[in-house]
């Protein structure tokens, strides 16, 4: 549920946004990058151990790392070359990325 809404506010164009005077600064873009990519991660992490009674193994966290920052890496693509009003950011990768590892970092005080 939480990727779909990623994929969702990712492919508005930016005019479609929320505006709210709080949100203006110019790094708040990537301060929800990271928290939403946060929430993602640490997402996978609680409903593995929900499904399977266990915390995920690390080559499996590995793959899912990989895999949702490779849909991030898509989504800044598509941003590029498809959306009007949107453009492919190197520094949304960035936030993109330290979120997974925040959500990873989480990991700990997922613990049951």
């Amino acid at each position: 549920m939480w990727a779909y809404l990623i994929v969702f506010l990712s492919v508005l164009p930016s005019n479609a946004l929320p505006r709210l005077s709080l949100l203006d600064f110019d790094f708040m873009d990537k301060f929800i990058h990271l928290m939403f990519y946060t929430v993602l991660m640490a997402a996978f992490i609680i409903e593995h151990r929900r499904f399977y009674g266990k915390n995920p193994s690390a080559p499996l966290i590995k793959k899912v790392m990989a895999g949702i920052f490779a849909g991030g890496f898509v989504i800044e693509i598509i941003q590029g070359a498809f959306l009007q009003g949107r453009q492919f950011d190197v520094i949304d990768l960035i936030a993109n990325g330290l979120g997974i590892s925040l959500g990873l970092l989480l990991l700990p005080s997922l613990q049951k």
